[in-house]
């Protein structure tokens, strides 16, 4: 008995620690297992179905799909015109995806008005693709535009599209689709190229040594391609992107490739732009751009010497690299990669195409890459802006935030900003302010306010509000803001993000002072005397700084600048040198006198990588990463970084869509985005533009009558009004059908721009100063007269023009209208500081 207890107890102990044994190995394989999940993911393939308009036998606006809705007034992209019986075709290319149904919304160009609504006709699917129709019956109006609308229903989701139609000649616009593809096809024909010859107009001004760009100034040979050797590899993409009585905008993009002689195929995006006009013997091409890029894929890079081989490119290169010139990031092409050289590493860190071909979804341009900062290891931080091609937010727009690891070649989503505005408007609401600090607080500016986003939390503040243009500045990584008082500026405040601290810097009594820009993380700033104040009839304020300081972050003046009877009115930094824009006074107003520089001699440029540019017959020029060590001379390594999955929240910032802003289109996209009518005019003016404000209503355009009529020679009444000020607003306000008494409005601090808004029905005062006199008459050309400066409080009010430049204005004091040559009178209101104040109807 006591030898079968003890067998008893000895299988009981065996049992437990058989027991103990798989717990332990089912404990150790949930720990392994937790240890090593797999975290990393690949980027989802491109799922979005695109839409494409049809003009007459063409395949024109492709549109691409939004997974959240937008808001339509800032989709202004393409634009669709429809035939006279409002009939509208359009191809939907499925890529597999089931569609069940598209409807449609047509709205007006605020979107404000329902104009019309429906379900689109579709036929069966054919080969991929789906043939789709609208008739839109008769709620349109002529040389009017409309918001489109689609809502495509698919088995998984609604995918929203936007572009514009107006009821035109679709035979026009299909002639001048057609004059941009003949053109298209010529450059690339050797027989055919010669009759491109009566369209271009070869001058100086054209750069015949780079592929990179050319223009309508450049020489015949190098719109025939030089002596590239490559083909076209797609159909090239068509967009009608402006219709007006006075010209289309037609574009075109497509990749052309080349084979190298080791056998490895090279590709390049290539846009092309033209702006024509159509007459009924002619088209005529008034301008003409064509941009080629390189598809940077590592593989086909030349790296010799020192040097990393960009090829074909703007050598406008967004790049960064460390203190030592071991590491580089740089951006091309929608991509971003990163170079190590101290063992030969490239990296593509981050790209929406695949290795699998060329795919349109893939290679839609609408995204950019914006670095933020690399540390001296080779990490980095960026930020991916714009429409999602690929991945988990495809058919989104919106800030993309990532980290980059470079000693586990990998990158991390930090945090995802999602956006209702388009790419376009996007790139130029987001500020010059990007900064991610170390405890994942991500820092940007867009519309006049600094937001504090709290990554892993995914909450965000207002940090700072009424931050306005000429009243702030960054530095260049980011770490730094510094502002001031718009109303009273007499202490620039330095705000450090890394740690939420402050400085102040004050001026002395009876003075403001302003930050200007940065060099690096220097401040540079200037200080004005209360005397050296100029304010304009629309209430603007200029300052004349007799004195420019240059200080470091320990707020040690390093250099200070200043000449006698000279006024600095802004500064900006390019690469190392400062440039000031200077002014006199003369009448009492601030005058342009040129620039002058400053050079930054204490930077130590021995260990910086710089761009270089090197030439070949068949590339012509070409630009290069220059390292400041030789390279080695092992093979490559090409590596493509593991994607870790998100695991911080999305976060919304709510953006004042309402406030009053102003975009200037040019070449079919957005170039500028400002406050101030004045800087939109100038580069849609500089571009052959458009200006529209934040409802797309038509500000400006690059088109105007060839001859106005005097719109007033003289008031029939004054009402005792003795200024010229006054009297020239009483003209204008005659011109509108308007009066009112003016001498005790303005006495009693009343401005201009106040009476303009509060009388005209309507109207809303526009502040034009800035501009030059020749683009005043747009307005003129719209019925509207323009009030003009001519010196310390005189007034003249422009009212029209003849065909043979002749100005003609009131003249308050004479009571009457005169005239002068448009050169003549532009000198003399440049002398009086180009300041001008017309008006513009608002909704």
């Amino acid at each position: 008995m006591r030898i079968r207890a003890e067998v008893k107890q000895w299988l009981k102990k065996a049992l437990i620690l058989i027991i103990i044994f798989f717990a332990a190995i089912i404990i150790f394989s949930i720990i392994t297992n937790h240890e090593t999940e797999d975290l990393t993911s690949e980027m989802s393939s491109a799922s979005l179905p695109l839409i494409s308009m049809q003009l007459e036998d063409t395949s024109i606006n492709e549109l691409h799909g939004y997974t959240t809705q937008m808001d339509a007034r800032y989709m202004r992209d393409t634009i669709l015109p429809v035939t006279s019986n409002n009939e509208l075709d359009f191809t939907i290319t499925t890529y597999s995806e089931d569609i069940e149904g598209v409807s449609y919304e047509l709205r007006s160009l605020d979107t404000s008005q329902l104009v019309d609504s429906g379900t689109a006709s579709l036929s069966s699917p054919s080969s991929g693709k789906i043939a789709g129709s609208l008739n839109l019956g008769n709620v349109l109006e002529n040389d009017t535009e409309y918001q489109l609308i689609f809502t495509m229903q698919t088995d998984q989701k609604e995918v929203y599209y936007y572009t514009r139609i107006m009821p035109s000649d679709t035979s026009e616009v299909a002639a001048c689709v057609d004059f941009a593809k003949m053109f298209h096809s010529y450059s690339l024909d050797d027989t055919k190229y010669s009759e491109l010859a009566s369209y271009i107009e070869p001058d100086n001004t054209g750069d015949n040594s780079t592929l990179a760009k050319v223009t309508i100034h450049s020489s015949l040979e190098q719109v025939a391609w030089a002596n590239f050797t490559g083909s076209q590899l797609n159909t090239e993409t068509i967009s009608v992107k402006e219709i007006t009585g006075q010209y289309s905008i037609v574009t075109l993009h497509y990749v052309m490739t080349e084979s190298t002689d080791s056998g490895a195929t090279i590709y390049y995006d290539v846009d092309e732009y033209f702006r024509l006009r159509y007459a009924s013997d002619r088209i005529y091409l008034l301008d003409y751009e064509r941009d080629m890029e390189q598809l940077f894929d590592g593989e086909t890079s030349s790296i010799s010497s020192n040097l990393l081989q960009l090829g074909i490119r703007s050598s406008d290169v967004d790049y960064l690299s460390n203190e030592t010139g071991t590491h580089a990031i740089f951006v091309q092409n929608g991509e971003l990669w990163g170079y190590n050289a101290s063992d030969n590493r490239l990296c593509q860190i981050f790209s929406f195409q695949s290795n699998e071909g060329i795919d349109v979804r893939e290679n839609y341009d609408q995204h950019d890459i914006r670095l933020i900062s690399i540390s001296e290891s080779g990490d980095a931080d960026f930020v991916v802006y714009g429409y999602m091609n690929r991945g988990d937010h495809e058919g989104q727009v919106g800030i993309c935030i990532y980290h980059y690891n470079c000693s586990s070649n990998s990158i991390e989503e930090v945090g995802f900003l999602p956006f209702t505005q388009s790419y376009q408007t996007l790139k130029e609401a987001l500020g010059q302010l990007l900064y991610v600090s170390s405890d994942d607080m991500f820092y940007c500016m867009m519309q006049g306010k600094v937001y504090q986003v709290d990554l892993t939390q995914g909450t965000s503040k207002v940090l700072l509000e009424d931050i306005s243009e000429g009243y702030f500045a960054a530095s260049d990584a980011g770490q730094y803001l510094a502002y001031c008082d718009t109303d009273d500026p007499t202490a620039i405040t330095i705000l450090n993000l890394a740690d939420q601290s402050t400085q102040t810097i004050a001026a002395e009594d009876g003075e403001y002072i302003l930050p200007l820009c940065f060099m690096n993380d220097d401040l540079i700033y200037g200080m004005a005397r209360a005397s050296d104040i100029q304010t304009d009839a629309a209430g603007n304020i200029s300052y004349g700084m007799y004195q420019v300081n240059i200080c470091d972050m320990e707020l040690n003046t390093l250099k200070s600048y200043s000449k006698s009877n000279y006024y600095t009115t802004s500064a900006y930094v390019d690469g190392e040198t400062i440039y000031l824009n200077q002014a006199v006074k003369k009448n009492g107003t601030f005058v342009s006198k040129g620039q002058e520089t400053i050079l930054n001699n204490e930077e130590d440029s021995a260990d910086r990588i710089v761009l270089n540019t090197t030439v070949t017959d068949e590339y012509e020029t070409q630009v290069q990463l220059s390292f400041p060590d030789e390279l080695l001379e092992t093979t490559t390594q090409l590596l493509t970084p593991k994607y870790l999955l998100a695991n911080n929240p999305d976060v919304t910032i709510s953006l004042d869509l309402d406030q009053s802003v102003f975009y200037t289109y040019a070449r079919g996209e957005v170039i500028a985005m400002s406050a101030g009518a004045a800087t939109a005019i100038a580069a849609a003016n500089d571009n052959m533009g458009v200006v529209v404000d934040q409802n797309l209503n038509y500000i400006w355009k690059r088109s105007r009558s060839t001859s106005v009529s005097e719109l007033i020679d003289s008031i029939s009444y004054t009402d005792g009004n003795t200024s010229s000020l006054a009297r020239c607003l009483d003209a204008m306000l005659e011109v509108a059908n308007e009066g009112m008494s003016l001498d005790n409005y303005l006495d009693n601090g009343g401005t201009a721009a106040d009476i303009i808004t509060s009388s005209i029905d309507g109207a809303q005062a526009l502040d034009v100063s800035g501009c030059e006199l020749e683009e005043m008459l747009y307005f003129l050309s719209t019925g509207r007269c323009v009030l003009a400066n001519t010196g310390k409080n005189s007034y003249i009010l422009l009212t029209g023009y003849s065909s043979s430049d002749t100005v003609y204005y009131y003249d308050p004091d004479s009571n009457s209208s005169k005239s002068m040559e448009l050169d003549d009178l532009s000198k003399k209101l440049s002398n009086a500081g180009n300041q001008f104040l017309t008006y513009r109807f608002v909704e």
